[in-house]
């Protein structure tokens, strides 16, 4: 047979009891102290923005720019407007005709562009004296290119197969002219 359940609620505290109260008490404490910040976190928050407002409200009223503040304004957009030209070059085509004609006996060294007067600084190593003229040649026959000039060469004595290092210079053009670029026009 079965024994009937008894529960009495009003029964002596336990060391259960005494932990539930201590953790009760905890998170009083823990809720006070997040309540408190909280608190402060907004007060900051508010005397912010009133100082970003004043100082949004301060800009609008400023006074317009001096003449000499006119004059940096017109240097700084000269100097944008000069990066922006720079950028909008054609640096793909550029590299793209250099890389064209190089072939398997000349390897580049270095590309010195310069944007502002529209020439290239090539320097290279060929493997002996007709590769770095046939280099030269191709260049100077490229469309993209005018007034290429080996500018100086020099035999590399102290290696084995005495390759011959050498610099080219050339105009670019951003584009090229019609006579120059579709054979047999007038």
């Amino acid at each position: 047979m079965m024994r009937p359940l008894q529960l009495d609620f009003a029964a002596q505290p336990g060391p259960l009891r005494k932990l539930g109260i201590v953790l009760l008490v905890a998170g009083m404490v823990v809720a006070l102290w997040v309540g408190r910040s909280y608190q402060s976190a907004s007060e900051e928050l508010a005397r912010r923005n009133a100082s970003w407002e004043a100082l949004q409200s301060q800009r609008s009223v400023a006074a317009p720019p001096s003449r000499d503040g006119w004059k940096q304004f017109d240097t700084e957009l000269g100097a944008a407007n000069q990066t922006v030209g720079r950028l909008s070059l054609p640096w793909d085509r550029l590299f793209l005709e250099v890389e064209t004609s190089v072939d398997e006996h000349v390897t580049l060294l270095g590309l010195e562009p310069d944007a502002d007067k529209g020439e290239l600084k090539i320097e290279a190593e060929a493997r002996n004296l007709d590769a770095m003229l046939a280099y030269a040649k191709r260049m100077r026959a490229s469309p993209f290119f005018k007034g290429a000039y080996l500018q100086s060469h020099q035999m590399q004595l102290q290696e084995p197969q005495r390759p011959v290092r050498f610099t080219v210079n050339a105009r670019w053009l951003l584009v090229p002219a019609p006579s120059e670029s579709a054979p047999g026009a007038p």
